[in-house]
């Protein structure tokens, strides 16, 4: 049944009735086999020549085999070029991941990389001591002197996403970091939201041409906050 959806997932056009999906523009560089699908890197770039004002608003990463499809979604509130972006997602075994862009004018596009895991990504075991469930130790690495270069964040997290070897554990009360939105002198940036098929610990780099004045907002589940 779960591939018969998945199917479906890589089937359905999220254009339809608009305008069509670009298959060329998106570069993903995901390990074509993987030892342990916790871990997976990832990184996307994006080099389609757009039009005048048009600037790439959404990007999104499923995991249709994955007990929850949503991995991880960016969403930018002005224009960031180049778009180069990595992170760390999980794979529950071994499929396509599909990545969805969409402009701020509609242009939507898509590509699939097919990944090979060894090991499940899945959960394992209890859930982690309610000490070790808090957000902490926010890291943030920027280029010398506010220049252009890549912009890196992470917070020290567990993710515990309620999932027990791909199924839903209701004993489980899901705990992870849910968003962390970038700013540039107060006015919004990008927010990007993590979904089940994020990494523990997540992280998460960006290229600006211009890093001077930046804030990082993290926000859990649970509506705590932490600021850098």
């Amino acid at each position: 049944m779960r591939h018969w959806v998945a199917l479906l997932l890589l089937l359905a056009n999220p254009a339809l009735g608009g305008e069509p999906v670009l298959m060329q523009g998106l570069k993903v560089q995901l390990p074509a086999v993987i030892e342990d699908g916790a871990q997976v890197p990832l990184r996307i770039a994006f080099d389609e020549r757009l039009d005048p004002g048009e600037y790439l608003k959404t990007i999104q990463v499923q995991a249709p085999l994955n007990p929850e499809p949503d991995v991880i979604r960016f969403e930018f509130l002005q224009a960031v070029v180049p778009i180069r972006l990595a992170t760390r997602i999980r794979l529950s075994e071994s499929q396509r991941v599909v990545i969805r862009a969409q402009s701020n004018t509609g242009r939507q596009w898509q590509t699939e990389v097919q990944v090979r895991v060894a090991l499940s990504g899945c959960l394992t075991g209890p859930a982690p001591a309610a000490e070790t469930m808090t957000m902490h130790t926010p890291r943030v690495a920027m280029p010398d002197a506010g220049g252009a270069g890549e912009v890196r964040a992470q917070v020290r997290h567990p993710m515990e996403n309620g999932f027990r070897n791909g199924v839903r554990d209701h004993a489980i009360t899901p705990n992870r970091v849910q968003t962390l939105s970038i700013s540039r002198a107060s006015s919004p940036l990008a927010v990007v939201q993590f979904h089940a098929g994020t990494a523990s610990n997540p992280y998460v780099s960006l290229w600006l041409n211009d890093s001077r004045d930046l804030t990082f907002s993290w926000q859990d589940l649970q509506g705590l906050e932490l600021h850098h």
